[in-house]
């Protein structure tokens, strides 16, 4: 490799690892890529979970226990007693309550703070509450949360919502206060009752069993899920509720022994998409609050923390595809070029995977997106240093938009905005049923076979000098015009030509039919500053369109018009098929058709 070459191949991957890092900072490109790393958890798959277990508000539970569930106090309690005798190590109830209900039924509120008070020294209950409500607590004063409070067993429950409202970091400490400790998550106060070690906030981080937890977002850790929804041991607060009134304690201790147990709703109305939500397409896709508040605690006890990437790690990867691509490009051709990409893909999801395993947070779709833009970058760049800048650029805009423009593009550096009325010839082609054909197959089926046909068609434009407008559906739209170094007025056979050219063309078994018409037309730009066409209007377009759907009429392959006749000078010998009355024309028009075009008559 020429040095001059290398370095030209280096200088695109250094731009294109600094792109993808600046792509990164757009809406489009972060949302994206948090979709790739939610990849990591799903290849990774479910993981197995011992150490805590759920007890869930579900439908069994709303379906079995008769009272509404504002009043569900004594059952509560009930399961709090449960769980202290069956041995659990700590309990957590996910259930807020925002008002005292004595007023509606005497004792409850009391009977459930009390359930929390009696189990204390043999299994601590934190209990979650909701920040918005403690302003209320003088005017309605809940026991519970009182209790709570005074005794440091109290934690809020605040989840991280993405942009996308995809749950994958929790809040672990409200910002301190001056002069008071900062108050803790639910999961955190869990896990501290777990392991009997509590977290600490030291120089704005937060310290757990002597280690610091990294930080997704200001006090807040990202949730390393263990599985999708349904992934934790689970038993409904019904169950437990009877088990525990019929004594039952040897089914109690084999749900709730030794574990964490976690009180909280698994109902419809409290599910959240963690990054696990696209393995399922059923009403459990999303994850239960309670659930994600497990996951949260497991991954604070096993401290399976997991971490983005130093700087010089993230722009050493991006670097790293970026050189391999880069390299690729610039010195393979043919099939050992196909097994780079294939090697190149396999890295986009072997890496992130492998540093996922190690708590790393690395999304694939960054490393693609250094990848394809190398790749992108070399090959212009292999374009350029193939043939005269200048040169390529004018053929390929020709191919586009005509010669016309791309010398005023060439000549000007910008696009005309301004229009012009000439003389031109346009032809419009169309295929023979293909809606119905359309109908009865799969749809990559039909692009791939309207792309095919496109591949067909295009050439003959293209070869009499033509400007391919727009594809409209399975139908093309071609402009001819005057152009330099070509006879004055020869658009009009040039069109003809490539017409006959395209309707005796056969792609498997479509027929194709051509409409042309002759005359003054508004050539110019329209559009926005954002997407601009540059196209032909007036009504020798709409014209030659209608031309084109009487084929099926008159059981043709091609129409023109008298104007467009009158331009060949006998060039091609044509047949007048009369006339008829076009819509939106007082007078009625002479078309005409080819006359090679026309079967030869039947033979009895």
């Amino acid at each position: 490799m020429k040095s001059k070459h290398g370095a030209a191949l280096a200088a695109v991957a250094a731009l294109c690892a600094v792109l993808t890092v600046a792509l990164g900072q757009t809406g489009l490109f972060q949302l994206i890529h948090l979709k790739a790393r939610d990849l990591n958890f799903v290849f990774r798959g479910e993981q197995p979970v011992a150490d805590i277990v759920l007890i869930t508000i579900d439908q069994h539970s709303l379906d079995t226990l008769p009272e509404p569930l504002m009043f569900w106090h004594p059952y509560y309690a009930d399961v709090i007693r449960a769980a202290a005798d069956a041995g659990a190590k700590a309990a957590g109830l996910d259930v807020t309550f925002a008002i005292p209900v004595d007023k509606w039924a005497p004792g409850h509120d009391q009977m459930l703070a009390a359930a929390v008070i009696e189990t204390a020294a043999r299994m601590p209950v934190i209990c979650s509450y909701a920040p918005s409500t403690l302003g209320r607590q003088g005017d309605w004063p809940v026991p519970l949360n009182m209790m709570a409070a005074a005794t440091g067993r109290g934690g809020f429950s605040n989840l991280r919502v993405d942009g996308d409202d995809f749950v994958r970091g929790i809040e672990l400490m409200e910002e301190p206060r001056e002069g008071s400790p900062p108050a803790k998550s639910l999961s955190l106060k869990l896990a501290e009752a777990f392991t009997g070690e509590e977290a600490k906030f030291e120089q704005g981080a937060i310290y757990f069993r002597g280690q610091r937890v990294p930080e997704v977002a200001p006090r807040t850790m990202q949730i390393d899920y263990r599985g999708p929804a349904g992934t934790f041991p689970r038993v409904s607060l019904s169950d437990v509720v009877e088990a525990y009134r019929k004594k039952d304690a040897a089914k109690l201790r084999e749900w709730l022994g030794g574990r964490v147990a976690l009180i909280g709703s698994d109902t419809i109305d409290d599910r959240h998409a963690t990054p696990f939500y696209a393995l399922r397409k059923d009403t459990r896709a999303n994850t239960a609050g309670v659930e994600i508040q497990a996951n949260a605690v497991s991954t604070l006890l096993r401290q399976a923390y997991l971490r983005e990437p130093p700087p010089a790690v993230r722009w050493g990867l991006l670097a790293l595809m970026a050189g391999i691509c880069a390299l690729a490009g610039g010195v393979l051709q043919g099939h050992r070029l196909g097994w780079a990409g294939l090697g190149v893909a396999s890295l986009v999801f072997i890496i992130p995977q492998t540093l996922f395993r190690n708590g790393w947070v690395v999304a694939g779709s960054e490393l693609f997106t250094s990848a394809a833009l190398t790749a992108l970058g070399v090959f212009l760049l292999r374009s350029v240093m193939a043939e005269k800048r200048g040169a390529l650029f004018h053929r390929a805009v020709s191919v586009f938009v005509g010669g016309r423009l791309a010398r005023v593009l060439e000549e000007t550096g910008m696009f005309p905005v301004d229009g012009a009325r000439q003389p031109v010839t346009i032809l419009f082609t169309d295929i023979r049923g293909f809606t119905a054909w359309c109908e009865s197959k799969d749809p990559a089926t039909v692009v791939e076979t309207l792309n095919g046909y496109f591949s067909a068609m295009v050439p003959p434009i293209v070869k009499q000098h033509g400007m391919v407008d727009k594809f409209i559906g399975d139908g093309i739209m071609a402009i001819f015009t005057d152009e330099e170094g070509m006879e004055k007025g020869s658009h009009a056979i040039r069109a003809v030509r490539a017409a006959m050219e395209m309707v005796k063309i056969e792609v498997g078994t479509f027929k194709t039919g051509a409409g042309i018409h002759t005359g003054d037309a508004v050539i110019g730009t329209v559009g926005s500053k954002d997407k601009m066409d540059f196209t032909a209007l007036g009504d020798t377009v709409n014209l030659a369109s209608r031309l084109e759907s009487m084929n099926k009429e008159k059981k043709t392959k091609l129409l023109m018009s008298e104007t467009t006749e009158a331009m060949l000078n006998g060039m091609v010998p044509v047949v007048c098929l009369g006339e008829v009355q076009v819509r939106g024309k007082s007078e009625p028009l002479k078309i005409y058709t080819a006359a090679e075009l026309i079967p030869p008559p039947e033979t009895h």
